[in-house]
């Protein structure tokens, strides 16, 4: 099937632990017969899913996207882009096994992602335009959460409303935050809650297309702040402040959004990675707190 150097299989053991890897291979087997499937090349991308590139008898190239860790938590983005099924401007998904957390995407080529274009006048227009198409009313809209339970829920864990004073004042105010937005838009559509340049990958054609949805409901507000949240982490010291501004301002004039609720969104979704992050002990509320004093300005 596939052979692993050593680094390989030493980063899938970090990254994925070893009950996983052990299964791997069978899991592999399986997937290979059912959806007959032949050279698999491992994407070295260790994140919280593991990848590989293979060929598909019926579909060509193709991606296999095997969940790792508690890949229940994935069943989301499974039934999103079934939601979207046809939909260009999300990956399609040819086939997926709910059971053993799998999906068979197709291939984009040739795969740059939008955070690789150097311009952020380019970045900024592909993202709206993107963001303007993204989102529909789900058939099943009761089988997803939605964004402002995932904020509540974020704020509730221990590690929120622990020993950090700081972070749990914040967590409280990403709380009432999100109620107000949620209070001002009433729309509910399906987000794709983790839409940012990393997330947008470039096709033959040039288009971009969407990869990776969380698939949460909510107001499509809701899907900025991840982007903004991701272009202030990816700017300079020295520039991030200016930057922020800059997106908030182009993306306010091109949705005709009040300026003061975007910065609301890019408050809440920082808070939340802030608060999810903290599980592991490294809390860094740089950002978090940045959002939020464009909110007190």
């Amino acid at each position: 099937m596939i052979v692993f150097t050593q680094e390989q299989h030493n980063n899938m053991l970090q990254c994925f632990g070893e009950s996983f890897v052990n299964k791997l291979p069978t899991k592999l087997e399986f997937f290979a017969k059912q959806w007959e499937l032949s050279d698999f090349s491992l994407i070295e991308y260790y994140s919280v899913n593991c990848l590989f590139y293979c060929q598909s008898e019926e579909y060509g190239d193709c991606v296999l996207k095997v969940f790792g860790c508690d890949y229940h938590w994935y069943i989301d983005e499974i039934n999103v882009l079934n939601e979207f099924k046809g939909n260009r401007r999300y990956v399609q998904a040819h086939e997926c096994n709910k059971e053993l957390g799998a999906l068979l995407l197709e291939r984009i080529s040739p795969g740059e992602t939008l955070k690789a274009e150097a311009s952020i006048d380019k970045r900024l227009s592909v993202f709206s335009e993107t963001w303007n198409k993204a989102h529909i009313i789900p058939h099943e809209l009761e089988i997803y959460k939605s964004y402002l339970e995932t904020v509540v829920i974020a704020a509730g864990q221990p590690w929120a409303i622990g020993d950090n004073p700081v972070l749990r004042r914040m967590a409280g105010d990403m709380v009432i935050s999100c109620r107000e937005l949620y209070l001002k838009y009433p729309e509910r559509f399906l987000l794709h809650a983790d839409l940012h340049g990393d997330n947008l990958l470039k096709s033959n054609n040039g288009d971009y297309i969407i990869v990776d949805p969380h698939g949460r409901i909510g107001p499509p507000i809701c899907d900025l702040g991840r982007f903004i949240a991701n272009e202030y982490a990816d700017a300079d010291e020295y520039s991030k402040a200016q930057t922020v501004d800059y997106i908030i301002n182009n993306l306010s004039k091109a949705f005709q959004l009040d300026k003061n609720d975007i910065q609301k969104a890019f408050f809440v979704d920082f808070t939340l990675m802030t608060c999810w992050d903290a599980e592991d002990g490294s809390v860094n509320l740089d950002g978090a707190l940045f959002a939020q004093s464009l909110l007190q300005h």
